[in-house]
């Protein structure tokens, strides 16, 4: 159990593999967790102190004699927080002490003394403090250091040998300072150097740069960003070949940049986007093999006119894998369709480009793209062509943007794989992560599917889902998407009563048009049809035919039918005739008496005259007896 007793009282607790010891402050008491490989003894011969903590506490000094000296003592953290900072590094700390972390306090000046007895260290931290001044051979004693970290301090001037003694130090970062001035000598013994994070200064000319680079033979990654940068040319930075990979000028306000000969051979990450200025800057690269070999190239913010802008592609063409256009504030269409041209692209990142819709054209030319990142814009919709000649996408982020529904575009993407925005479950066999945060979902039977591949597939992981919410409509906003009911998007009786109603006026109006344009044909034709099914119905019956003959003539015919042809057919031939008024059933429809005297005789007589060819009933008689002609 934790003791707390007076000023000068130390308590501790040995145990198998772990120790405990209690310091007690006038202000508060604070504990020191010391993990250890085995048992340790207090000022023992048989230490073996791998790591104490004593961070976040109201610490001021730590006295002489409260760090024992074990052998074995790998990592100090003295990280303080609130007041009560330390104000000074402490002294005694063990000799064999590797890893030092001062993090958090309020350490003004680094004196000479400080770091003397530390041959061991190969990390220290001393980020977040108030380091405005670093003694000449400060670090002179720490030649095994290999990492350090002075970010976030008040420094405003590097000083002659500021930095000698740091022959294997890999990686340092001075970022989030105040510095102006570098002298010639600050970075002379850093031969090892491979990572230098300079950015968020004040340097105003490149010689500054240049006075840090002399020194540096085997510098690969530099950070120069956030400084105030005007002019970025090769010949004001040396004038042989640097093996620098990774270069970041990013949020300087360069008005020139001009390489006139090949000083980054090796340069495989370029960012240059983020200008803090309203003119356009001037590219000019005299050679397009300058950049050759640059893989990555983050453009993003970047005024450049589009003259300058299609050669700056043009430089990369050969090798680009990785383009970022993020926050880009004119001619976007126009550069999307530059890069796309370049074979060797894959991936195209568009982050906070204020697009609101995605048209069928805008990604026509990016054939070769296989990740596409749009997070972070506005977009409402997808044409769904949009996609349609990204023929090997595989990763499309979509996320942070106003989708409401299911963009039908990503439908036909056989080859996607990662999909953080909406997709259709038989589109992505190979989905295992979906991301959707920062979109919102429109709760209605068009995302029913989703919930249920969603909480049914046990393949995909989707990210949060339990948290998504209903931002339409107004009824469900702010509830959980998960929680919407969809057993009513099972029933489809709105849609079967769609489909009713669309046939029955499409009948209608069928119907309408044809009796309009082709009302009597018609009733032809129901006639014939009738005719035709009675000549069936009487075919098979064989019954004796009732009249010999069938008169069809026009009434105004009638009387040369009675005073000639009777006499002649009936009363010479012995015939006997079928006539209308004589023969007809009264009461029953004409159609039907026509239809029996036709069927009932051996034979039709038609007289012919002109009153016969413009009447209706006569044309129905002699079609009526032409189907019943036996062949």
């Amino acid at each position: 159990m934790p003791l707390c007793g007076s000023k000068s009282e130390l308590s501790y607790k040995c145990m198998t593999t772990r120790v405990v010891i209690h310091f007690t402050c006038a202000v508060k008491c604070i504990s020191l967790l010391i993990k250890l490989e085995g048992a340790m003894k207090i000022g023992g011969t048989g230490n073996s102190l791998r790591m104490s903590n004593i961070c976040q506490n109201r610490l001021q000094k730590i006295g002489n004699k409260v760090l024992p000296t074990p052998r074995f003592f790998i990592m100090v953290l003295l990280r303080t927080k609130t007041f009560f900072k330390l104000r000074a590094v402490p002294g005694d700390i063990p000799s064999t002490v590797t890893g030092l972390d001062l993090t958090s306090n309020r350490i003004s000046t680094i004196h000479a003394s400080d770091f003397k007895d530390l041959l061991n260290l190969t990390k220290l931290d001393l980020n977040i403090n108030n380091i405005s001044q670093i003694e000449s051979g400060a670090f002179a004693s720490l030649s095994s250091l290999e990492t350090l970290n002075l970010n976030n301090n008040k420094l405003v001037t590097l000083g002659e040998n500021v930095f000698d003694g740091l022959s294997c130090l890999i990686e340092l970062r001075i970022n989030q300072n105040r510095i102006k001035q570098v002298a010639s000598t600050s970075f002379k013994s850093m031969t090892s150097l491979k990572l230098l994070d300079i950015s968020h200064n004040k340097l105003h000319h490149i010689t500054k740069v240049q006075l840090i680079l002399q020194h540096l033979p085997h510098l690969q990654e530099l950070v120069i960003s956030n400084n105030d940068l005007t002019t970025f040319q090769s010949f004001e930075l040396t004038n042989k070949s640097l093996e620098i990979q990774y270069l970041d000028l990013s949020k300087n306000p360069l008005a020139v940049f001009r390489i006139t000969a090949d000083v980054f051979p090796n340069l495989t990450w370029f960012k240059i986007g983020s200008q803090a200025r309203k003119k356009q800057m001037i590219w000019d690269v005299q050679n397009k093999t300058f950049l050759s070999r640059v893989t990555t190239l983050d453009i993003s913010e970047l005024h450049l006119g589009l003259g300058d802008m299609e050669r700056l592609l043009e430089s990369v063409n050969s090798s680009l894998t990785i383009l970022k256009m993020n926050a880009m504030t004119h001619n976007l269409t126009t550069l999307i369709n530059i890069s796309c041209t370049i074979p060797t692209m894959r991936t195209l990142q568009l982050r906070s480009n204020k697009l609101s819709f995605v048209n069928a054209y805008l990604f026509k030319l990016c054939t070769n793209v296989t990740e596409l990142v749009l997070t972070d814009n506005k977009i409402k919709y997808i044409h769904d062509d949009a996609f349609r000649s990204l023929k090997n996408l595989r990763i499309l982020t979509l996320s942070k943007n106003r989708l409401p529904l299911v963009p039908a575009a990503t439908r036909n993407l056989p080859t996607l794989s990662e999909y953080t925005t909406l997709n259709l479950d038989k589109s992505l066999p190979a989905l295992t992560y979906l991301d959707l945060q920062g979109n919102g979902f429109t709760c209605n039977c068009d995302n029913s599917w989703f919930l249920s591949w969603a909480i049914n597939d046990s393949k995909t992981q989707v990210y949060d889902a339990y948290n998504f919410t209903c931002n339409y409509p107004q009824e469900f906003k702010s509830k959980k998407l998960l929680d919407l009911d969809t057993s009513s998007c099972l029933d489809n009786t709105d849609f079967i009563c769609f489909v009713l109603c669309t046939c029955t006026i499409l009948c209608l109006m069928v119907v309408s048009f044809t009796y309009h344009f082709m009302g009597l044909q018609l009733v032809y034709a129901y006639y014939l049809f009738i005719a035709w099914l009675f000549d069936k119905k009487h075919k098979n019956k064989k019954t004796p035919h009732q009249y010999d003959a069938f008169i069809s003539y026009n009434t105004h015919d009638e009387p040369w039918v009675i005073d000639k042809l009777l006499p002649k057919l009936e009363g010479e031939q012995g015939w006997r005739l079928c006539l209308h008024h004589r023969d007809f059933e009264p009461g029953r429809p004409i159609i039907d008496n026509i239809t029996d005297a036709i069927y009932g005789s051996r034979k039709t007589i038609c007289v012919i005259s002109r009153k016969y060819l413009e009447s209706e009933w006569c044309s129905r008689e002699i079609q009526a007896a032409s189907n019943n002609i036996k062949i």
